[in-house]
């Protein structure tokens, strides 16, 4: 066997036991997971669900319709292009939404 043909051989070899090598420890890794997965229990609370909430239709959308009603167009080089209807936008916000707000 010539000189190159030896090289291209332990060239093979050094591949295939990286190869086996790099298997081997995904395996290992799988096992180790694995055995956490089985011997650890679950972590997570049980909580109970939350009630639905009441919701006035009738209510909801009259003022759904009051906020749509608005012309909300922003823009970045303009920023008082629509500031009248952004501010009446934000005090619908503050009256629907009252408990959400900052005090």
């Amino acid at each position: 066997m010539t000189e190159s043909g030896k090289a291209h051989g332990r060239l093979i070899r050094v591949i295939r036991n990286i190869a086996l090598l790099m298997i081997a420890a995904i395996v290992v890794l799988a096992g180790v997971v694995a055995f956490s997965v089985i011997t650890h229990g679950s972590r997570q609370l049980q909580l109970e669900a939350v009630p639905r909430a009441v919701v006035e239709q009738q209510g909801a959308a009259m003022r759904l319709s009051e906020a749509i009603q608005l012309r909300t167009v922003s823009s970045f080089e303009n920023p008082d292009q629509d500031v009248e209807a952004l501010r009446a936008c934000r005090c619908i916000s503050e009256k629907v939404f009252r408990r959400l707000t900052p005090l």
